[in-house]
């Protein structure tokens, strides 16, 4: 069955981040958010919507410096999962959950206070799926 898409997925989901770091190198993450990845689609007959929400996750992160200036490797790993929500022709579908184990590299730069940070994390399990992210990240 031949379907469109008739917009752009929207950008992505809001994520708040609480973690521990053990020392410079190890810590610990965990993750909640709202909104997610949404499109509307067509085709002969039909109209709907699919989209991701309710992204949750925990993830052991692992990090070594390069250089003095505070810029850093890191990867991570864990479990992360996410609900599908989908519409067909007005009704909606039962809503799909997909969780798995996630994996991610990335590097940042770290300040006293604040962690910048650009990363790419994919999950494997129930589904396949990468998540390209930026986070802001207050040192406390």
């Amino acid at each position: 069955m031949p379907i469109s898409f008739i917009d752009q997925p929207s950008p992505g989901a809001f994520l708040g981040r609480l973690g521990y770091a053990f020392n410079e190198h190890v810590a610990l993450e965990v993750e909640a958010g709202f909104g997610g990845a949404r499109s509307d689609f067509e085709g002969p007959g039909i109209t709907g919507d699919i989209g991701v929400g309710s992204p949750i996750g925990v993830n052991l992160a692992l990090s070594t410096p390069t250089s003095d200036g505070g810029i850093y490797l890191m990867g991570k790993v864990g479990y992360a999962s996410v609900t599908v929500e989908r519409e067909l022709n007005g009704v909606e579908a039962p809503d799909i959950d997909i969780s798995g184990a996630t994996f991610g590299v990335g590097g940042g730069v770290r300040g006293k206070t604040w962690d910048f940070r650009a990363e790419y994390s994919f999950m494997s399990g129930d589904a396949s799926s990468g998540v390209l992210g930026f986070f802001a990240l207050r040192r406390f």
